[in-house]
């Protein structure tokens, strides 16, 4: 799957010593060399329609609502769980991109299994703050990457925004864009706004590995 991303963006940051008691004259840390907590991409065309084409073949989604901690609708949405069987290339494409990204940045070890969801959200539709990290449906695996891509245009839709909480405590809006997608720790603060118009379509997905010790 060397094909499926058209690019790549590598976030990089430069430290600001100039309010440091320890001085100014340091050599600078070497941004590069980190590990950001989610990078960016867009999909090939010819993989958003496959994408896009299997989404509007979909015959039923699943309605999917519960509680948490007393958040009343804490997730609010429907799904579709592909089979790996059955649509073996969702999950070529899928497994290709967290590859691809983990290949060059994560560097995690990672297991071939992958559980990936269509997801629908209606108005109304949301999902809480929350993190994927440790929920697995492979009982021998945590989650360790998670993904995101969108499927419907930016202006077929308001409200659902999804935001991503990095290591500087930044709060993110990530890009509405069709097509265009992010790998991110599994770690990290997320969550889906209020849906408060139109529909919006989705495709998330986790990459499990063995438990951090």
């Amino acid at each position: 799957m060397t094909e499926t991303i058209k690019k790549i963006n590598l976030k990089r940051y430069t430290a600001d010593y100039s309010k440091s008691e320890l001085g100014t004259d340091r050599d600078q840390v070497d941004q590069s060399k980190y590990v950001e907590v989610f990078y960016e991409f867009r999909i090939k065309e010819k993989y958003l329609r496959y994408l896009k084409n299997y989404v509007n073949s979909i015959e039923k989604f699943y309605h999917e609502e519960f509680d948490s901690n007393g958040i009343e609708s804490y997730r609010h949405c429907e799904l579709h769980f592909p089979d790996p069987e059955n649509d073996p290339h969702v999950f070529k494409i899928i497994s290709g991109i967290i590859k691809q990204i983990n290949n060059k940045y994560f560097k995690y070890d990672l297991f071939e299994s992958f559980e990936i969801q269509f997801v629908k959200y209606n108005v109304g539709g949301n999902y809480g703050w929350h993190s994927d990290y440790g929920v697995s449906q492979n009982k021998n695996a945590d989650r360790k990457l998670s993904l995101s891509i969108q499927l419907s245009e930016w202006n077929e839709y308001e409200g659902c925004d999804l935001i991503l909480c990095d290591s500087s405590r930044i709060y993110r809006n990530l890009s509405r864009n069709i097509g265009e997608g992010v790998v991110f720790d599994s770690k990290t603060p997320h969550k889906v706004t209020h849906l408060t118009k139109g529909v919006r379509y989705c495709v998330v997905a986790w990459a499990h590995g063995p438990r951090l010790r």
